[in-house]
């Protein structure tokens, strides 16, 4: 055996003359293979001016003076090229691409590291023992493999945070997930310490709440929403002797904001000797602040009688109070329903929807 095994050195062999051309062709062999750094692999032919010691992967099949070395590293040396044939496993340094290739199955290939079960990885970043996988970049790439990707965050409890957390200046301003609950919620922050909720999404409804209130088309600030029932009545603006039965007597709200949406259902019969003025269903859940709209209403009486030169008839909630009026309108006229149009031991009958802000 006149060389090595897996560099090929040459031998110095007994009795051999000229021995140090031998060594000098092992020493040369080792400046190019020893920590193995190359310029580039995508070249299959010399480039035109050489430097002394630059070295190459050969892009197959290769041509000019490296014609049939496609794989092979040529490395000028003492103005002539040498070339040698890896063996699989070899490493190298590409300088063109930042990083080492290595030689498997008669190609040159990217190193791919084994990063299984690593404690915490750090790219372009410094990984840490809160944050083990630690990231640097102007943006993240998490693509499909031909179908769907999904993004899993798991926490060990219902108590625990799962989430989503947006940081300006390393300080959070945003959070989204599951934090301390099975809701799903999303909280902003002003200064990274103090946190509201802007929405929750109850886990077993499915019902989005806003615990500090809607804001739609940048108009006032919706505070909640509510709905819920309350009892209308019958009375006059002075009841004296009124006594009222009701075979109907239901009323319903929603509420958004102060804005409120209140519909009646009033069937009742009223008996007085010494009632007198204005007609007013009373019991509205809010103070109005003020009426928006004018609706009209189903009214009917055993004796149904309309103000003098008025065709419809409509309902006002009044400023400041819990009670709206009724009011009939014509040509010209508004007047508002009194004891002569609701005559004592007749049946009167009110549907109608309300809408008003609250005070």
């Amino acid at each position: 055996m006149d060389e090595t095994e897996r560099l090929k050195l040459p031998y110095i062999m007994p009795s051999q003359a000229q021995k140090h051309v031998t060594h000098n062709e092992a020493l040369r062999m080792l400046d190019a293979l020893l920590q193995l750094g190359v310029a580039d692999r995508d070249r299959s032919a010399p480039p035109a001016d050489p430097q002394p010691g630059q070295a190459h992967l050969v892009a197959a099949p290769g041509s000019g003076d490296w014609s049939g070395r496609g794989n092979q590293i040529a490395a000028w040396q003492d103005g002539a090229w040498s070339f040698f044939e890896p063996g699989e496993g070899w490493r190298a340094f590409v300088a063109e691409e930042g990083r080492l290739v290595v030689f498997r199955d008669g190609a040159w290939a990217p190193l791919a590291f084994d990063i299984q079960n690593v404690e915490m990885a750090g790219i372009n970043a410094l990984a840490d023992a809160t944050n083990r996988l630690a990231l640097a970049s102007p943006a993240s790439l998490f693509d499909h493999e031909g179908g769907d990707h999904r993004l899993k965050i798991n926490k060990a409890a219902p108590a625990g945070t799962a989430s989503l957390l947006f940081q300006s200046g390393y300080q959070g301003r945003a959070e989204i997930g599951l934090s301390g609950s099975d809701d799903l919620s999303l909280k902003v922050s002003a200064d990274g310490a103090a946190w509201a909720d802007a929405m929750v999404v109850g886990a077993g409804d499915a019902v989005p709440g806003f615990p500090n209130g809607l804001r739609l088309g940048g108009a006032d600030i919706l505070t909640g929403f509510a709905t819920g029932t309350f009892t209308p009545t019958l009375t006059f603006a002075t009841p004296g002797d009124l006594a009222v039965s009701y075979s109907v007597q239901t009323g319903r709200y929603w509420r958004l904001g102060d804005l409120v949406f209140a519909m009646v259902d009033l069937q009742a019969t009223p008996t007085y000797s010494t009632a007198a003025g204005q007609l007013r269903i009373a019991g509205l859940p809010f103070t109005v602040a003020a009426p928006q709209v004018a609706m009209t209403f189903q009214h009917g009486s055993a004796s149904p009688t309309y103000p003098t030169g008025t065709t419809t008839l409509v309902t006002r909630p009044e400023t400041g109070q819990t009670h709206f009026i009724l009011m009939g309108l014509g040509n010209g006229v508004a007047q508002s329903l009194n004891i002569a149009h609701v005559p004592s031991g007749a049946s009167f009958i009110a549907r109608t929807l309300l809408v008003f802000r609250a005070a």
